[in-house]
């Protein structure tokens, strides 16, 4: 599968990822959610750093996508002003 486009978007606070991907070889998105926990081992005093705890992943047509985008977009949207 070729990747033509790709997001990622890293919450630190949440320790969590969501990275989409997009192929034209087979019209589908790839949403991925990550979920990471603190790498002991590897942190140190100063330097905190993830691994990888599991990963979820979703196969998604363009219209789903729309959807998706639409979902966000209304439950984004702000209360209208009183005038």
């Amino acid at each position: 599968m070729n990747t033509d486009k790709k997001l990622d978007l890293l919450f630190w606070d949440c320790h969590s990822s969501i990275n989409i991907e997009y192929s034209t070889s087979t019209e589908l998105y790839t949403i991925a959610v990550t979920e990471f926990e603190i790498d002991q081992e590897n942190s140190t005093k100063h330097e905190t750093n993830l691994k990888e705890s599991s990963v979820t992943e979703i196969y998604v047509s363009a219209s789903e996508i729309d959807s998706l985008i639409n979902a966000l977009q209304y439950i984004r949207q702000q209360p209208e002003e009183v005038i």
